[in-house]
Formats: structure tokens, sequence, C-alpha cells
């Protein structure tokens, strides 16, 4: 699957499997371990996510400093159970 052929997608849904939702700010400040990224990295990331049908926006308001909100889809959880994530439970889309 595309949508995993980069580590930085692996990982949010990772971060996913443990957060009901996320920002691209929030996600930034988790996943900075040495090598800070950008946040137009994890939007590009995200949105190639979301265009693989893996996460979409959780359809709350957006935050202006932190971006949209977004979540996994029922897609993206079993995914997240073929990389070896137990997802936790979310709404089934």
């Amino acid at each position: 699957m595309q949508a995993l052929s980069h580590p930085i997608r692996s990982e949010i849904l990772r971060l996913l499997a443990s957060e009901e939702t996320l920002t691209p700010q929030r996600t930034i400040s988790l996943l900075s371990s040495g090598e800070m990224l950008s946040l137009s990295q994890v939007n590009y990331h995200v949105w190639f996510l979301d265009r693989d049908g893996l996460v979409e926006p959780a359809g709350l308001q957006p935050d202006v400093d932190k971006g949209i909100v977004y979540r996994a889809t029922a897609k993206g959880r079993q995914v997240m159970t073929l990389i070896g994530v137990r997802p936790s439970e979310g709404p089934d889309t």
C-alpha cells in the first residue's frame, strides 16, 4: 500500500491507535524526536492517508492554530491491525 511507503505515515497511524483524533500541530509535537517536522510536511502525509481512505476529517471545527482535526477511518483501523498496532475503539466509518 503506497500510503504506508513512508515511515511518517505509518507513525501517524500508530499515533491514531491511541489518540481518537489529532491535529497536524499535535502530530508534530508527538512525532518530533530529534527531527523537527514542518506543518506542511505533516499536512502532506495526512493528505496522502486521506487520499487512500485511511484517515478523514473528524467533523470538528478546525483550530486556526493547530489545523484540521482528523481521525482514522474503519479502513485505517484495519491497516493498523495489519501493521501490528491495536487501534482504540472509535466510530465506525
